[in-house]
């Protein structure tokens, strides 16, 4: 069953509902969760069906008929909200709606995707380059000088909704400065993404060890958004992205 508190359901369970339905998608999903353990649990999110569409057209490109049908039922239940889950396995990710019955009214299983990247140097010059919302950032000297220190490492670039991303952010990094850890441009960063709403960024990060940098960027990375500084992260290893 459903747990309506954390909003999670089981392998075994959502195999079971998806076997009993001829919904677009679920074949698949079915065959790829016949391949995984029963009791692990599946996470279940909430947005509108056209935010999720979006998010799913700006990450991925379809490569099976399966993402199609599933972006068709989205795109005509539009703003309406829709119950979702994710699930990954190394080779393959699965995305899958379940309504308020718990039922599984459609399905996708894609190959997964090689991350995006973009290189220390490159994302640099971005910060660099901001002339409004990363470059007021107290965080940007901070980070610069990290970055500068390791020009060609490749930083992996993820995409998700901004203001999400912020109140997680908000959250995480507040509870981490009561631990002792050192956040610099914490409250800029988050609000720049909260005025973005439930559209999409792109978020990377550079992890040296002793510090972290995190930057939000526009989708199509052609700019910064906002830049974070973490460090002393001896005090608490949760910090880290």
């Amino acid at each position: 069953m459903i747990d309506r508190m954390s909003e999670t359901i089981s392998v075994g369970e959502l195999c079971q509902r998806a076997a009993g339905t001829t919904a677009p998608g679920t074949e698949a999903l079915v065959g790829l969760l016949g391949r995984s353990p029963r009791d692990e649990r599946i996470g279940l999110d909430r947005a509108p069906a056209a935010v999720l569409a979006r998010r799913l057209r700006s990450s991925r490109a379809p490569s099976s008929g399966s993402l199609t049908a599933l972006l068709a039922v989205l795109d005509d239940l539009g703003d309406d909200d829709v119950r979702f889950g994710r699930y990954d396995t190394e080779t393959e990710v699965a995305i899958m709606l379940i309504d308020a019955g718990g039922a599984v009214t459609a399905a996708s299983v894609e190959p997964v995707v090689e991350p995006d990247s973009v290189s220390a140097a490159e994302l640099a010059g971005l910060l660099r380059r901001s002339d409004d919302a990363a470059a007021a950032s107290s965080a940007v000297a901070r980070a610069l000088a990290v970055l500068d220190e390791r020009p060609d490492e490749s930083l992996r670039v993820g995409r998700q909704g901004a203001i999400a991303t912020s109140r997680t952010f908000r959250t995480k990094y507040s509870i981490a400065r009561e631990k002792g850890v050192t956040v610099v441009g914490l409250e800029d960063f988050v609000d720049r993404l909260a005025e973005r709403g439930e559209t999409e960024i792109a978020l990377c990060s550079a992890d040296t060890g002793p510090a972290v940098v995190v930057a939000a960027l526009r989708p199509d990375r052609s700019a910064a958004i906002a830049v974070l500084f973490v460090t002393d992260l001896r005090h608490d290893g949760d910090a880290r992205v």
